[in-house]
């Protein structure tokens, strides 16, 4: 009468280290893929010029984005130079 196999016992194997590649972080891109970004960039280009081109012809919206832009340089700077 023959008994129950016996089993082997499993040799423990490390897991394989693979080395490390070294990643910029940023994603590669197809160049079908940078074909649609160059193309999506250059459309919001386009509509930033005009954003701009009508931002320029209305003198009171100009007056107050360059006020803006003064003040939020000049708390950038106080906050940079430490100044209160």
């Amino acid at each position: 009468m023959k008994g129950k196999p016996v089993a082997k016992p499993v040799k423990k194997v490390p897991p394989r280290k693979t080395p490390e590649k070294k990643s910029s972080g940023m994603a590669v891109m197809t160049p079908t893929d940078k074909a649609h970004h160059d193309k999506w960039q250059a459309e919001d280009d386009v509509r930033t010029l005009q954003r701009a081109g009508e931002i320029e012809r209305d003198k009171a919206r100009l007056a107050r984005a360059k006020a803006t832009a003064k003040k939020q340089a000049d708390d950038l700077a106080r906050i940079t130079q430490g100044r209160k």
